[in-house]
């Protein structure tokens, strides 16, 4: 895609795939209540979306 075709409010990014496996990444808009959460939890907001999403989902790809 041209970038002159991307209507604004639009994020593109550019992947180079170094490697012979298939690569997707996901984006996703923090919920508010994750926010809360990690506050409450006295984690970074990091910290909790690591051990509360990514740990869990790379265990049962």
């Amino acid at each position: 895609m041209n970038t002159k075709e991307t209507k604004s409010g639009w994020v593109t990014f550019n992947f180079e795939n170094a490697s012979p496996s298939d690569h997707f990444f996901l984006l996703y808009k923090v919920p508010e209540a994750a926010i809360q959460s990690a506050d409450e939890a006295g984690e970074s907001l990091l910290e909790l979306w690591h051990s509360a999403l990514t740990t869990p989902f790379q265990e049962n790809f």
